[in-house]
């Protein structure tokens, strides 16, 4: 029963704080966050009790009828409802001054009907235009109600002190703080500071982009010549939600966003007052009208860019700004590619960069992103023997694969290889196969061997299946692979820039292997795919429910540290310590990448954040490999704030490593890194590290030299 009740209360508070995007799965403040935003709503009493009505009614209505299957996943349908009885408590609650019961009644009905409504838009946005819902239910369903009842509009201006008061502060300040409380439709300054008091909890980017908003609001206003009683409204609604919805909820926070969130709040501006004249007639407020317009044709216009660039389209909601920059930064600026397409070598073992992306031979123009890839001795020859003959060429009728999953969806098969020295140049790609790729682009594979190719058109091919031998047909003097990125399926089409993920690299006669986990090949590069072995995961021992064990020596004590390997909601893997320290890693084609660290330094987690940030084992093999090891989060808070201020322009604070791979006998590989910690470009500390792998029993030991005297060790014990 006590937990029961704690789930209802949770699920109320939760639809309050969902206004200003707080995530009850990301947040551990959502509830209390919450409970601040409703009693500010209750500064004005009729509306706190016409909201608090309208959100139990809501919440109740869609656990009776099974509209959602998660409990708390409720109040993302329910606070559309929220907002809709507020509004009509606002702008109806003294037109019933006697009849409290009809005006209550009232929003029961549209409580149950918005939910359904939010229910329905929700669904049908995210499946068919992969946009949020916003707060469209409520914007259309409050204009309507109060359409018809448009003579009795009469907001309640109770509290009249702080409505109108706030002399003693500046006036800038003054409107900010009532433009925050009319959000919750209780523009007054209590409520308008209880407001800013939760965004500044949950977040200071957040607090940042809402000045933003409101001073961008207020120079377009200014600027026009007009102001009246509804522009608190214009300027809480509109500006400051729109500035922090697209400066740093669905877009990576950085100068970038800010500059689009300062458009987007000017056109909201006009857009607002132009909407204001057109209901002028019918005595309809604009709300939420320009809000919902500008972010959701912005989100769409954004999702459809060749490269997702800066400013950065979250891939879905994640959380507070701070909580999609730390996304950004550890996954994106982490593994920086160059383009938004991501694809694998198209073969097994090593190949040559013959020719690569802008070369002077034939890769220019629309053709400039391109690659020809060839086999090679240690010697660089490409062939034995006189090199007269095609069987003569190492890569001749090597199997060529699939860079990708995808669906054929054309092929040339017939054409035969042309003699060595000889040019095809009226059939110019020769034998080819045109894939067709997730997101709409196409890659081609040329100069294929005559009648080699294994699939059919309209087949689904999985990444690395064998589709072909490498062959020399169409306008090719000698065998190789030509491969590369289009726009469109039909030959010859543009080109378009794409990276490699997870190949290893060398130079032509030397033995050093680098592990490139996304990049460019050049000319001359020897390549290969990365070959992780499969059972990484076995290795490591990080299924869900293991628990492992460690002993950690350090200078000054001795203690024991048990992980545990969790899911949390999303699906994300963690290993928890019992010094509720966590470490969130994902383990993908072979190869372990630890992906977030939160808590304490002084842990065997933190060690292993630091240590061994990715790894994929790569059978009696030595290579190198650099990373940035996501640990920020373990420094103090008054750094971290002042990093994330500052990651609006740039990146201060950064750890940076290189990693050396070594097996030191059958049994055991180990990994040595070289860490710095910098500021800007000037390196404020040294680590060094040690992890000892067994192949049979996973991560055995741990250890961290922070300084000569200052050694971390944590070794496995079961």
């Amino acid at each position: 029963m006590k937990n029961c009740l704690t789930i209802i209360l949770s699920s109320i508070l939760d639809s309050y704080s969902v206004i200003f995007f707080i995530d009850n799965k990301k947040s551990t403040h959502s509830t209390l966050l919450g409970l601040i935003i409703l009693l500010a709503s209750f500064t004005n009493p009729v509306v706190g009790l016409s909201g608090l009505w309208g959100v139990l009614i809501s919440l109740a209505f869609a656990w009776l009828v099974r509209l959602t299957d998660f409990v708390r996943t409720t109040s993302y349908y329910s606070f559309n409802s929220l907002l809709v009885s507020l509004g009509v408590g606002y702008f109806l609650g003294r037109s019933f001054d006697n009849y409290f019961l009809i005006l209550l009644g009232i929003i029961f009905l549209l409580a149950i009907f918005v939910t359904i409504l939010s229910v329905s838009l929700e669904n049908f946005l995210r499946n068919y235009l992969a946009l949020p819902v916003l707060s469209l239910p409520f914007v259309l369903i409050l204009l309507l109600t109060l359409a018809i009842y448009n003579n009795r509009i009469n907001p309640i201006w109770a509290f009249k002190t702080f409505v109108l008061g706030g002399e003693f502060l500046p006036t800038w300040l003054n409107l900010y703080l009532k433009s925050l409380g009319s959000i919750i439709f209780s523009p007054n300054l209590v409520a308008g500071a209880l407001v800013f008091l939760v965004i500044l909890i949950y977040s200071r980017i957040m607090g940042l982009l809402s000045l933003v908003g409101f001073f961008v609001g207020c120079g377009v206003i200014r600027a026009l010549g007009v102001f009246d009683p509804d522009a608190l409204m214009l300027l809480g609604f509109n500006t400051i939600l729109t500035a922090i919805a697209i400066g740093g909820v669905f877009f990576v926070p950085d100068i970038t966003s800010v500059l689009l969130a300062v458009i987007a709040s000017g056109v909201g501006v006009i857009f607002g007052l132009g909407f204001q004249n057109l209901l002028a007639p019918w005595q309809l407020p604009v709300v939420a009208i320009p809000f919902n317009l500008v972010v959701l044709v912005i989100l769409y216009g954004f999702k459809h860019r060749l490269s997702n660039l800066r400013p950065y389209l979250v891939p879905f909601y994640m959380g507070s700004p701070e909580e999609n920059l730390e996304y950004y930064n550890i996954r994106i600026v982490r593994f920086p590619g160059q383009s938004y397409y991501q694809f694998y070598l198209p073969f097994n073992g090593e190949w040559i960069v013959s020719q690569g992306n802008k070369d002077q031979i034939t890769h220019r123009y629309d053709w400039q992103y391109a690659w020809d890839f060839e086999v090679a001795d240690e010697e660089g020859r490409r062939f034995i023997r006189n090199g007269q003959e095609l069987e003569d060429y190492y890569a001749y009728d090597k199997p060529v694969l699939a860079p990708a999953d995808g669906v054929v969806v054309k092929i040339v098969d017939w054409i035969l290889d042309n003699p060595i020295g000889v040019v095809n140049t009226k059939e110019n790609w020769g034998n080819f196969i045109v894939l067709e790729h997730q997101g709409r682009v196409y890659s081609l594979l040329a100069h294929l061997k005559y009648n080699s190719i294994k699939v059919r058109e309209g087949e689904y091919v999985k990444a690395g299946q064998v589709l072909a031998s490498c062959g020399n047909s169409g306008r090719s003097l000698i065998p190789h692979l030509h491969f590369h990125i289009q726009a469109n399926p039909e030959v010859g089409s543009r080109t378009i820039r794409a990276d490699i993920v997870n190949y290893l690299q060398r130079t032509l006669n030397q033995p050093g292997l680098v592990w490139i986990k996304i990049g460019c090949p050049q000319k001359n590069d020897v390549v290969s795919n990365f070959p992780a072995e499969a059972h990484i995961q076995e290795l490591l021992n990080f299924r869900l429910g293991n628990q492992l064990k460690y002993k950690v020596v350090t200078n000054h004590k001795i203690f024991y540290e048990a992980w545990e390997v969790k899911l949390d909601f999303w699906g994300n893997l963690y290993l928890e310590a019992n010094n509720r320290v966590r470490a969130y890693f994902s383990v993908n084609h072979g190869i372990f990448y630890l992906l977030k660290f939160e808590g304490r330094p002084d842990s065997a987690l933190y060690a292993l954040a630091l240590a061994l940030p990715s790894f994929g084992y790569v059978r009696h093999k030595s290579y190198t490999f650099t990373d940035q090891p996501p640990i920020i989060s373990s420094l103090p808070l008054g750094i971290r704030i002042l990093h994330d201020a500052l990651s609006f322009l740039t990146r201060p604070l950064r750890f940076s490593a290189r990693y050396q791979v070594s097996p030191v006998s059958d049994e055991t590989i180990k990994i040595s890194g070289d860490i710095g910690l910098y500021f800007m470009k000037f390196k404020l500390k040294s680590y060094q590290s040690d992890v000892e792998f067994d192949q049979t029993y996973g991560i055995r030991k741990i250890t961290v030299r922070f300084d000569s005297q200052n050694v971390f060790t944590a070794e496995r014990i079961s």
